[in-house]
C-alpha cells in the first residue's frame, strides 16, 4: 500500500491526514497529493523523453521527462530526484523548480523541475513497468509534438516560452483540414469544439477564407493560423485565430493580425468573430478591441463579437 501526505493547493501539508494510492475519487475537493515532474536537458541542448510502459495509463506515450507521486514524508525536492534515478538512470543534483499547480480533475498539486546534465547520453536506463524506450530529440522536434503524441505538454510549453525564439515566418498559405486540426491541438482554440466533428466547418474554412496567414517555425511545424474575410465594403472579419501554446506571449498574435489588416489595405475596420473563449480576452483588449454587441451565429455555433479601437 502506497501512502501520500495530503496538501492544500498553497502547497502546505495538511496534518493529520494522509492519502493512499488507488483511492484519489474519494479524495476531497480542495485536498491534493504530491505529484513531481522532471524535465531532463542536456548540456547539448537535446531533451530527453521516456516513452511510457503500455500497460500504464496513456500507453507508449512519449513524456518529458520523468515524474510520479510523493511517498508519504517525502519532500518534493526528494521526490523528483528518486524519480529522475528510478525512470532514467540519472543521478543528479542540479534541479532547479519552474513551477507549480493544482489541478481540481486529479485531485493533484504538481512541482515541475529542470535538470539540466552531461551525462553519457547512451547510458539512460529503463525502469520496468514504467518505461519502454528513451530518445534525445531537439527543442524543434519537441515542439513540433502534439498531444497524441506527447503526454508532458506543460513542459513542452515551458520550453516554447523559456528558450531563444526560433525564427517564425508568416506568409499566406492554405492548410489542408487535416494540417488545420492538427494544429489545432497545441491551441486553446482546439478546447473550444471538438476538432473532428467539425471537419467539414473546417475543410470550407480554410478553403474559402479571404485571408489565409500560416506562421511556421524553423522547421516548418505550424505555430499560428488566421483566418480571415474581406468580401466587405469596411470591415475585415477574423474568423479564426490561434497560436500554439508554446509560442504565446510572443507577439505572434498580434503579428497575424497586423499582417491580416496590412493585407486587407490597412484601412478597414477589423471585427473579430470567435466561439467565446475567456482565456482570449485579455489578448483583445491589449490591441485595443472591445467586445461588441454583434453576435454572429454560424453552423449553430454563437460567435463572440469584438470590434477594434487603436492597437496599442
Amino acid at each position: 500500500m502506497e501512502l501520500w501526505d495530503a496538501y492544500n493547493k498553497d502547497f502546505e501539508k495538511i496534518d493529520g491526514v494522509t492519502l493512499v494510492r488507488g483511492e484519489e475519487d474519494s479524495i476531497p475537493r480542495g485536498v491534493y497529493h504530491l505529484v513531481c515532474h522532471v524535465l531532463v536537458r542536456h548540456t547539448d541542448g537535446t531533451y530527453l523523453l521516456m516513452r511510457r510502459d503500455p500497460r500504464k495509463a496513456y500507453p507508449d506515450m512519449w513524456e518529458a521527462t520523468a515524474g510520479g507521486s510523493a511517498l508519504k514524508g517525502e519532500s518534493p525536492l526528494d521526490c523528483a530526484r528518486r524519480e529522475l534515478t528510478e525512470e532514467t538512470g540519472i543521478v543528479s543534483e542540479q534541479l532547479t523548480e519552474f513551477g507549480r499547480f493544482a489541478r481540481d480533475d486529479t485531485r493533484s498539486a504538481y512541482v515541475d523541475y529542470l535538470c539540466v546534465t552531461d551525462c553519457d547520453k547512451d547510458s539512460v536506463a529503463l525502469q520496468e513497468g514504467e518505461t519502454t524506450a528513451y530518445r534525445w530529440v531537439t527543442r524543434e522536434e519537441l515542439l513540433s509534438m502534439d498531444k497524441t503524441e506527447l503526454l508532458s505538454e506543460g513542459n513542452r510549453v515551458y520550453i516554447g516560452r523559456s528558450t531563444p525564439s526560433d525564427e517564425v515566418t508568416v506568409r499566406e498559405e492554405r492548410l489542408t483540414a487535416e494540417e488545420y486540426i492538427r494544429f489545432l491541438r497545441r491551441t486553446d482554440l482546439g478546447s473550444q469544439y471538438p476538432r473532428e466533428r467539425f471537419a467539414e466547418r473546417i475543410a470550407r474554412l480554410v478553403n474559402t477564407a479571404s485571408i489565409s496567414l500560416v506562421a511556421r517555425n524553423s522547421i516548418g511545424t505550424v505555430v499560428g493560423v488566421l483566418f480571415g474575410l474581406t468580401d466587405y465594403a469596411y470591415w475585415l472579419y477574423v474568423t479564426d485565430l490561434g497560436v500554439d501554446r508554446a509560442y504565446e506571449r510572443r507577439g505572434l498574435g498580434s503579428r497575424l493580425m497586423q499582417t491580416a489588416h496590412e493585407l486587407a489595405g490597412g484601412e478597414k475596420d477589423i471585427a473579430v468573430y470567435l466561439i467565446a473563449n475567456e482565456n482570449a480576452v485579455p489578448f483583445y483588449k491589449k490591441l485595443g478591441m472591445k467586445y461588441s454587441d454583434d453576435v454572429m451565429q454560424y453552423n449553430h455555433i454563437e460567435w463572440t463579437g469584438f470590434t477594434v479601437g487603436d492597437e496599442q
